[in-house]
């Protein structure tokens, strides 16, 4: 499993979180429900195709299943998905697991400029296999955070409800940086022009902030058009966001607008870029 090194983590707005109590936040993102999608494609389970999920060798011209391969993921609370923007469907991975064990309640995810993939379970922070879905625990943060991203720097961002702090990964030290009069809606997400771009509770729908990374300062870019909107992925110079209402849309990043429309079954709690290929 990949290990963080010494990194720098900007958590974006972060609420008081009981972790031993496991209770969800006013406004939190709603509980998994199943479906039967026709948007969702099941992949076959990993423990049942005899793949033992052990070190690839380079030998055998398999990819890596510590790198990310797809333009964007999306997850659940508890199972990790591949989306893709091309047709507008999504293909179940896995459910995340530690060790044999099911981590539900993982907020959001995150890609870094190598293709590792990292989620927030509100306090708790994991690496994540790309191609499996395993997890393994990196640490238990101060505050309740229910979005993440990396920016063209190289630094990982959370979003939740109290404004904008770092974090070092080695210490887990957090720091207040900006940003403190919003709330969070679900989602953060960096993109190519090195801004992170923000889905916040606005007063009937979600408004997108701009946050500029080097200062916390943030710009109010519009209202989206609804409510919801708690996962935000990037790819082919398109923002997308997917909603509560089961839908996946696209946002002008210049207005904070929503373009497009189309219907994407599931509980959507999270999604990410791949900035690998960008």
């Amino acid at each position: 499993m990949w290990r963080f090194g010494t990194i720098v983590l900007l958590v974006a707005g972060c609420s008081d979180y009981d972790l031993h109590a496991k209770a969800e936040p006013e406004g939190a993102k709603p509980k998994d429900t199943a479906s039967d999608d026709p948007d969702v494609d099941t992949a076959d389970d990993p423990e049942d195709s005899g793949d033992t999920g052990g070190d690839t060798s380079t030998d055998t011209g398999e990819p890596d299943p510590e790198i990310a391969t797809e333009p964007v993921y999306i997850n659940s609370g508890s199972t990790l998905y591949s989306f893709d923007p091309s047709t507008g469907r999504a293909t179940q991975i896995g459910i995340f697991k530690d060790g044999g064990v099911t981590v539900s309640g993982m907020t959001d995810i995150a890609i870094d400029l190598s293709g590792h993939m990292v989620g927030v379970a509100y306090t708790e922070l994991y690496a994540i296999t790309p191609a499996t879905a395993e997890v393994s625990w990196i640490g238990t943060l101060d505050d309740s955070c229910n979005g993440l991203t990396f920016v063209s720097d190289g630094t990982l961002v959370a979003a939740g409800d109290g404004g904008v702090i770092t974090i070092d990964t080695t210490t887990l030290r957090q720091s207040k940086l900006g940003g403190r009069s919003y709330t969070s809606s679900g989602d953060i997400v960096g993109l190519p022009d090195g801004y992170l771009y923000w889905s916040v509770r606005g007063t009937a729908n979600d408004v997108m902030v701009r946050v500029d990374p080097a200062n916390g300062t943030t710009v109010e870019l519009g209202d989206i058009g609804t409510g919801g909107v708690f996962a935000l992925g990037y790819a082919y110079g398109e923002l997308y966001g997917f909603t509560s209402a089961e839908k996946v849309i696209i946002i002008d990043a210049t207005t904070g607008r929503t373009v497009s429309t189309d219907r994407l079954t599931g509980t959507w709690w999270g999604a990410t870029t791949n900035p690998v290929l960008w």
